[in-house]
């Protein structure tokens, strides 16, 4: 827990003790002396004789002790709290009062400190944004370069990525919207790598754009249902990773179809991924 939350709850608590112990005071005085005297009762001035009548009172309370007991229950019902706000002093009267608003005035801060941390954090914090998530072949297989840039003001650590791709049918036109993705999922419970995890800051070195080369999950290679176009090609993604004290997490989808040469090279051609990306 944070040191200035710990102090805040501290604050509170400590009012909330006061204004236990003035309620105490309050309403604990008329307890105390019926008690007292109910524990007079049924006593003879020689303590140390007992008789049989009074082991038997003992098993069977008086029922004016009862009565007695009820009657604390007093300061539980409106009435008795007007009687004692009546009957109060105005040193009383004002220790409650100041005690309200202390905590009232307390718990007002304590939310305006929230907010304020929370618009500084957004302020100051990195955002992660992946320009490019292009394909290439390695070895034989698919891979991606992925382009990625800090696009907040605060340096980003711990970076761990996550990837999968697929094929999906293309169709007929070049309406993208009518491609069906499953919803992007791998940002669910992806942690930061504190670790191994990379870092990036808002000014990359020499202006520089980081790239992050990932295998392609699971394996796939550019087949004849790459090739004739019927299918495109997507990949969709997340990065997790650690910025003023909070995890941040960006997710991307990209889409691609082929154009194949007549010498049989491939050219990799942009399509739209219906998934939008997300960043928090």
């Amino acid at each position: 827990m944070d040191k200035k939350i710990e102090a805040w709850v501290h604050n509170i608590l400590g009012e909330l003790r006061k204004i236990n112990r003035t309620l105490s005071d309050l309403c604990g005085g008329p307890r105390k002396q019926n008690v007292k005297a109910v524990s007079g009762q049924g006593h003879s001035g020689d303590e140390g004789e007992r008789t049989e009548r009074d082991s038997i009172a003992a098993s069977h309370p008086d029922p004016a002790a009862e009565q007695a007991y009820e009657a604390d229950y007093r300061c539980y019902h409106p009435a008795y709290w007007w009687e004692v706000t009546k009957n109060a002093t105005r040193k009383e009267r004002l220790e409650v009062i100041g005690i309200v608003f202390a905590i009232g005035y307390a718990v007002i801060t304590y939310f305006q400190w929230q907010e304020m941390k929370k618009q500084t954090v957004g302020a100051n914090r990195a955002w992660i944004a992946v320009t490019r998530a292009m394909p290439v072949t390695v070895n034989g297989l698919i891979a991606f370069d992925v382009d990625y840039i800090d696009v907040g003001k605060g340096p980003a650590t711990s970076m761990n990525w996550k990837l999968e791709n697929g094929l999906v049918a293309r169709p007929q036109t070049t309406d993208w919207s009518q491609v069906k993705i499953e919803r992007n999922s791998t940002c669910d419970d992806l942690m930061p790598n504190d670790v191994s995890g990379d870092s990036i800051f808002p000014e990359y070195p020499q202006g520089k754009t980081p790239m992050w080369r990932a295998a392609s999950n699971p394996p796939m290679v550019i087949n004849d249902d790459i090739k004739t176009g019927a299918h495109l090609l997507f990949v969709k993604g997340c990065v997790a990773y650690r910025t003023m004290g909070k995890i941040g997490r960006s997710s991307f989808c990209r889409a691609y179809t082929v154009a194949v040469g007549t010498d049989g090279s491939v050219e990799w051609q942009w399509a739209k991924c219906p998934i939008a990306s997300i960043a928090e």
